[in-house]
């Protein structure tokens, strides 16, 4: 059976939720999760979003840590092509000692035109960027000495985990998978249409003489919602997955590949049958975790305050999950996501 995570990534459009509120209440279901035994909350990340998608999370990693004490928090993706490695490296490294060696990664490039030039990079310089940045990141995790722009670095203090926080690469391409081999802990494929990606990958590891690491799939629901009634809070829920899609259209266009349900649209009621967003009832839920199958690598995603929902409505879906599905859940092991997940 699947295991189960709590999803962030703090949109919220003018006319939802406001921030203040909406931070509050993410902080409040973590720590509820935690205490029901959550194996995982994921914050996402982007940058100079007009809805305010979520552009510090090793901030809000911090907050979440301080207030749990089991549930494993994964940073996925975070754009390092945007910012600085040495500084995400100090943040990640208190994130890591707030939360007690809670904290997991998985590294993109970014693909959202705008965010570039705002960051102060070029997107046509990604792979370059990536190729100098993430190995500064790295070094900067374990606290050793690195060059960096021209400069000896190194990053106090350490962090709780040894030698440093697991992370991961994700892509959507062939030279993704390979450069997950060489300078990551594993690998998440972006383009789930793609299967031939994992096999690059686990081959590249075993050709480079490394071990092969975790694969992550992006092939669940990108958001579930647990109801007794799965037709009625469509009026409510519509209008934010609606936002989702079409924000998440507007940045990538062809860019994600293998997500159709990621195309524009201006009425929510095609979303109602796609395999994006499942809204089901705690028996469905539970046949949907068993279809998903077993361990970290198949996630079902509860995504309480989607697109700036209503707390109220959220907090109504996971103390519905907590109830009726959770009893029928399988425990899963704490641990870093690249050491629970065995490779094939």
């Amino acid at each position: 059976m699947a295991f189960w995570e709590l999803y962030y990534d703090m949109r919220s459009p003018d006319w939802a939720t406001p921030t203040d509120v909406l931070y509050r209440a993410a902080v409040e279901q973590c720590a509820w999760a935690d205490r029901r035994g959550c194996p995982q909350v994921h914050l996402s990340h982007h940058r100079f979003a007009e809805d305010g998608y979520l552009p510090g999370p090793f901030a809000m990693a911090s907050a979440i840590g301080a207030v749990t004490t089991g549930t494993r928090i994964n940073v996925t993706a975070l754009l390092l092509t945007l910012i600085d490695p040495v500084q995400t490296a100090e943040d990640t490294v208190i994130a890591d000692l707030v939360s007690g060696g809670r904290i997991d990664v998985c590294v993109g490039l970014a693909y959202v035109d705008y965010e570039f030039p705002m960051s102060g990079v070029r997107m046509e310089d990604r792979a370059a960027l990536i190729e100098a940045k993430l190995p500064a990141y790295l070094a900067g995790l374990t606290g050793e000495e690195f060059t960096y722009d021209g400069r000896t670095i190194r990053v106090r203090p350490l962090p709780a985990q040894r030698p440093r926080p697991p992370v991961l690469l994700g892509g959507a391409l062939r030279v993704s998978a390979k450069r997950a081999a060489r300078l990551a802990d594993g690998f998440m494929p972006t383009s789930p249409a793609d299967p031939s990606l994992v096999d690059l990958y686990y081959d590249e590891c075993d050709r480079l003489g490394r071990p092969r690491g975790a694969v992550v799939n992006a092939n669940n629901p990108f958001a579930v919602h647990v109801t007794d009634d799965p037709e009625r809070p469509w009026a409510v829920l519509g209008p934010h997955a609606l936002h989702d899609v079409n924000m998440y259209s507007k940045w990538a266009g062809d860019a994600l590949t293998g997500y159709e349900h990621f195309e524009a649209m201006t009425d929510y009621t095609p979303l109602k049958s796609s395999p994006a967003f499942a809204v089901v009832t705690p028996a469905e839920c539970i046949k949907l975790m068993e279809d998903l199958g077993p361990g970290r690598a198949n996630v079902l995603r509860l995504k309480p305050l989607m697109a700036g929902l209503d707390p109220d409505v959220g907090w109504a879906s996971l103390e519905l999950f907590a109830d009726k599905v959770l009893p029928f859940v399988d425990t899963v092991p704490p641990g870093p996501i690249a050491t629970v997940l065995p490779p094939r």
